[in-house]
């Protein structure tokens, strides 16, 4: 069976450039959250939501599971992510049914992609593989990637917990070029540290101890986890 409908996908994907367009226009609520098309309600029976705080996009981004968040915070620290947004577009796939991909991203080279985040990619049910394989190749000639993305990809819940206490405490304010560049130059890039070292090096050189948390969780230098899932963070 065809889920996707002629009338559904007629002029597709076209018709998402204003939805694109419109989605990272858009300014937070009056509580600073960025929703999408489809709201996330935040305390939901069986649903672990929350909203992550991105200072990339300027507002609270919400999000409805774990993994959800830790993709969050991945997109957060990747340099080639400019922006993004979480169940932004509303694609229909019927008459009655709609596809709304968890996130959209745009990058710093003007590239558009949608995401999935799933909990395992090799148990999907048929009817997504259906779904989500007539996406991507109804995406391709526009040069709009599709992927799915599960927790083998993603950190583990005690690395994104720490990431998360690093992001809050990093930006409570703007650190200089100078204060950066210093600090950098007092360590080495190429060499992941554990905590004690880096925040050692940085106090006996007068530097606040925040300002560490930010060079980790911009990816300016690695620091070493126990789990170290992902090589560290």
């Amino acid at each position: 069976m065809n889920i996707f409908t002629t009338d559904a996908w007629d002029n597709f994907p076209d018709s998402l450039h204003p939805q694109i367009v419109d989605a990272f226009n858009k300014k937070p609520d009056l509580d600073g959250v960025l929703h999408g098309q489809r709201h996330i309600s935040q305390g939901s029976v069986g649903k672990r939501t929350g909203l992550f705080s991105s200072y990339k996009n300027n507002g609270m981004i919400p999000y409805e599971s774990q993994l959800e968040l830790a993709h969050a915070i991945q997109l957060e620290r990747n340099p080639s992510v400019k922006y993004y947004r979480t169940q932004a577009l509303k694609i229909p796939i019927s008459h009655n049914q709609f596809l709304y991909p968890d996130f959209l991203i745009k990058y710093t080279n003007e590239e558009i992609a949608f995401h999935e985040v799933k909990h395992s990619k090799r148990f999907l049910d048929q009817k997504d593989i259906e779904r989500y394989q007539r996406l991507k190749i109804l995406l391709a000639p526009s040069g709009i990637t599709f992927d799915i993305v599960d927790r083998h990809d993603l950190y583990s819940d005690a690395e994104a917990k720490v990431l998360l206490h690093y992001n809050r405490r990093s930006h409570a304010r703007n650190w200089s070029s100078f204060e950066i560049q210093f600090a950098l130059s007092l360590l080495t890039r190429s060499t992941s540290l554990v905590k004690n070292q880096l925040m050692s090096i940085l106090k006996n050189n007068g530097l606040p101890l925040e300002l560490g948390e930010f060079l980790i969780f911009h990816k300016y230098i690695k620091l070493n986890t126990p789990n170290n899932k992902q090589g560290g963070i």
